[in-house]
């Protein structure tokens, strides 16, 4: 009887620990915000998620594509518009960036005539 509650003490520990966890991971990630463009017509445009960054702090970019017709770009921008980092476009995935110095920062994209399927998500941590 009596190891039958250390061990149902000892899972309900290890829940309470995991739940822990899962929560400080959670608080340590800041979703910055996500694009999509998924076109079947020719169409242009340049969205743009801006964000506050901290010196140190790491920007992590996610995109997949699926180009049919013509061409998108990305860029990290930091608050005086100087280009900090270009993506390559052409290829699906996920880049880390160690952000320069506090402040305001930009992730510009740039699709013209373009036909086709992107989604962009960026993840502060």
């Amino acid at each position: 009887m009596i190891k039958k509650r250390y061990i149902v003490l000892l899972l309900l520990i290890i829940c309470i620990c995991g739940m822990i966890f899962l929560i400080a991971s959670y608080m340590s990630v800041k979703r910055v915000g996500t694009i999509t463009i998924n076109t079947k017509e020719l169409q242009s445009g340049d969205p743009v998620i801006t964000f506050n960054g901290k010196k140190g702090e790491h920007i992590e970019i996610t995109f997949n594509s699926n180009v049919s017709m013509g061409e998108w770009h990305l860029q990290l921008v930091n608050a005086d518009r100087r280009v900090l980092y270009t993506f390559e476009t052409d290829k699906s995935t996920n880049e880390n960036f160690e952000l320069p110095e506090d402040g305001e920062y930009r992730l510009e994209a740039n699709y013209k005539d373009f036909i086709g399927k992107v989604r962009i998500k960026a993840i502060l941590k």
